[in-house]
């Protein structure tokens, strides 16, 4: 028997373990990548491109306060409870005293914390990419987004999309799809609007990219230059040789072009 609870103690040690790699690593490769953008920064000279990387790296590091915020908050405190009690347990199996009587409580307890740990490092990766972009591409994550959108009432939401299924180089897929959580969450939090539109194209071998929404819009030139997150847009979009317009005045609502071409990005 206390074979078998030595085994328990060893599983639920190692899952803690591969877990903390997994952060590890994360965190490796997020600060390379931090790095990139440093120095490609320093090499630019145009006041522009150096407003659009500040951008991207000012959005890497809300991401990376907002992922730590996460893995204090949830993760780190699940596996701590979870390491208290494994250590619980194998302090209690060395006492000669041990009632077997308390093992299938415990056994239970670290059940749940496993499955609480997995199901959080789960909704964190979904969170850094979805799964649904990675595995059926640009089109049925728009889709699921719309939907999530038009289940939380807020605004109603449609995506007007190519009849076929069709799949774009996965930097391009990237890019749209955080542009577009971006835009509807600045529609939904200022534009006070009740529709938003999103309509993706392919013609003469480029991606035609259009939002709209019929809020109270703004000055687009007060805003661009100034705002992060029309910034960070203008970065996505730039990074796959695109361009991006935006469109808009007070009470005639907001409008994004957005124009990719598919030949030289592939």
């Amino acid at each position: 028997m206390e074979d078998k609870l030595k085994i328990i103690v060893f599983a639920g040690t190692f899952i803690m373990v591969v877990v903390f790699v997994f952060i590890f690593l994360f965190m490796i490769i997020y600060e390379r990548k931090r790095s990139s953008y440093k120095a490609e920064l320093s090499r630019l000279e145009l006041q522009h491109q150096k407003k659009l990387l500040e951008a991207i790296i000012t959005t890497q590091e809300n991401e990376k306060q907002e992922f730590a915020a996460e893995l204090h908050d949830s993760l780190s405190q699940i596996l701590t409870t979870q390491l208290m009690t494994l250590h619980g347990l194998e302090t209690a199996i060395k006492n000669p005293e041990y009632s077997l009587d308390n093992l299938p409580n415990t056994i239970d307890q670290l059940k749940t914390l496993n499955k609480q740990s997995i199901s959080e490092t789960r909704s964190i990766s979904r969170k850094l990419m979805p799964v649904v972009l990675n595995d059926f591409g640009l089109i049925e994550a728009l889709t699921e987004l719309i939907t999530k959108v038009n289940e939380s009432g807020s605004v109603k939401a449609n995506l007007y999309k190519p009849s076929e299924d069709i799949r774009f180089p996965a930097d391009i897929e990237r890019a749209l799809y955080r542009v577009s959580q971006e835009l509807i969450n600045n529609t939904i939090k200022y534009a006070h609007a009740k529709l938003i539109e999103i309509k993706v194209e392919v013609e003469n071998d480029s991606i035609n990219y259009q939002y709209s929404d019929d809020g109270i819009g703004f000055e687009v030139n007060e805003k661009i230059g100034k705002g992060i997150g029309l910034l960070s847009m203008q970065s996505r979009i730039s990074a796959v040789n695109g361009k991006i317009q935006f469109t808009s005045s007070p009470d005639s609502g907001y409008q994004v072009s957005v124009i990719i071409p598919l030949k030289s990005s592939i």
